[in-house]
């Protein structure tokens, strides 16, 4: 008779297909990941230009002084709120997934956690891997919150004293790295045992 049409959109079919492809877990590992972990990646380049262009030539400054400082300053508060919403997605929804007991006889695959630990070859993947990833996470927003108060604080400051320039400038590149280091072992240890 022909090739087989694929089913309709909004059809029971289509949804049970489309149910197989995005699972819940899938779903919020993007939304931590991808979509958070952009947002991130970008308020963190918007704001840490901001800081930099404070040890410029600042004569451009000073007639916008108040506007640049507003902008900064929500910048940086922008992406405390974001790392700090990383983090908790990370270890409240996440988490209980990839840390969840596997009930007698289950299928490890299922159980990140008890999967990594049931191989001597994979054990270091939770223990070093996975443990170190969870406890440098929490430095982000610390840190990043630390940045946004300075800069709310004493933002006019951060023009002429470069010490509290570069001190800020400091914590915020750290947070930034360790931000990178969390998502690059969160990345392999997904890979080598996936939240199904």
């Amino acid at each position: 008779m022909g090739a087989a049409f694929p089913p309709p959109p909004f059809s029971a079919e289509r949804e049970a297909a489309m149910a197989t492809l995005i699972s819940e877990r899938t779903l919020w590992l993007i939304v931590h990941g991808i979509v958070l972990g952009s947002a991130f990646l970008l308020a963190f380049s918007a704001g840490l230009l901001g800081l930099v262009s404070y040890g410029w030539d600042t004569t451009w400054l000073h007639k916008d002084l108040h506007r640049f400082l507003h902008r900064l300053r929500h910048g940086i508060w922008i992406t405390a709120l974001l790392s700090w919403v990383i983090v908790l997605t990370g270890s409240g929804i996440l988490g209980p997934w990839y840390y969840a007991a596997p009930p007698p006889g289950a299928d490890l695959t299922d159980y990140p956690r008890a999967y990594l630990l049931s191989s001597p070859e994979l054990r270091a993947w939770h223990t070093f891997g996975m443990e170190w990833k969870v406890n440098i996470s929490w430095l982000t927003p610390v840190l990043t919150t630390s940045v946004a108060f300075i800069a709310f604080a004493y933002g006019r400051h951060l023009t002429h004293d470069r010490i509290l320039r570069r001190v800020t400038i400091g914590l915020f590149t750290l947070a930034f790295l360790l931000t990178g280091i969390a998502a690059m072992l969160g990345v392999l240890v997904a890979k080598i045992a996936p939240l199904k």
